[in-house]
Order: structure tokens, then C-alpha cells, then sequence
């Protein structure tokens, strides 16, 4: 401890201004890995003046088909226990 005390004060410090607090429920995201399902999958919230954030996210339970890579969903809720977001497909073409 007595090594690692003063250290911690710098690195205090040098992440001070990275954190912060991004809305990520509403958002939309892009698929990462090569599907999203009810178990597994990942996506990516991009935005315009930070590097993008990986989530872990999942369907809802019974969804039809999966989301496949390079799909845009839209982000409802976090799921705490897990650490994971459900999403559900994005699609704004009007027909």
C-alpha cells in the first residue's frame, strides 16, 4: 500500500474527464458479431466525439430471427444482473 498510494493520486487525476455519463437506452447501435440472439451477441453505439462502446446485448426471448451483422437496432432496456441490453430491430424505410 504504502508503494501504490501515491500512485493512485496520479492515475485519479488522468482519467478525470473521460468518464461520462452517456444515455445509452434510446439509442441505436450496430451489430458487431455475427448474429445477436436471446444468449449472445454484441453491438456497437458510435458516436461523434468519443471512441464507439461495445455492449453486450440480446433479443427478446421469442423474436423470430436474429439480428445479423452490420444490422442497426434500437436499444429498450438493461438488463442489471446480466450487464446486458435488449435491442430490437431499427428500420425507418417506410413502404
Amino acid at each position: 500500500k504504502v508503494v501504490t498510494f501515491p500512485a493512485a493520486a496520479v492515475f485519479k487525476r488522468t482519467n478525470s474527464g473521460i468518464e461520462k455519463n452517456t444515455k445509452i437506452i434510446g439509442r441505436t447501435c450496430f451489430v458487431t458479431t455475427g448474429q445477436v440472439t436471446d444468449k449472445s451477441g454484441q453491438a456497437e453505439i458510435r458516436l461523434d466525439d468519443a471512441a464507439p462502446i461495445t455492449l453486450n446485448v440480446r433479443c427478446r426471448s421469442g423474436q423470430e430471427k436474429p439480428l445479423k451483422k452490420g444490422d442497426e437496432a434500437l436499444i429498450l432496456e438493461l438488463v442489471e444482473d446480466k450487464g446486458t441490453y435488449i435491442v430490437v430491430p431499427f428500420d425507418l424505410e417506410v413502404t
